[in-house]
């Protein structure tokens, strides 16, 4: 894998992982505004599991869809990067030995 891509996909787990992170608070903050007035943290907490849930859920399904779309589409796109660089190679031979 190029260090490009490399890099790329470090980014891409970061903000997977981030945005993650970003909505699991939104929802207690928001889970905890509402049930605040009626009862305390341990009911908003309760309140929040199948929100949760459902957001991890939807996290786990788009993680892995993603490493599927990259399984697919990874090689493919460096077997073509591949061969352009083998073609640029065979060319630059090509002019070298018309020189001499």
């Amino acid at each position: 894998m190029s260090e490009e891509r490399k890099k790329k996909v470090r980014l891409m787990i970061y903000w997977s992982v981030g945005i993650v992170v970003i909505v699991f608070a939104a929802i207690t903050a928001y889970i905890y505004k509402v049930v605040s007035g009626v009862a305390g943290i341990q009911e908003a907490l309760r309140a929040g599991f199948p929100i949760w849930g459902i957001t991890a859920l939807a996290a786990v399904v788009i993680c892995a869809g993603y490493y599927l779309y990259a399984r697919l589409t990874g090689p493919r796109e460096e077997l073509v990067q591949e061969e352009e660089e083998e073609q640029q190679d065979e060319e630059k031979d090509e002019s070298k030995q018309l020189e001499a």
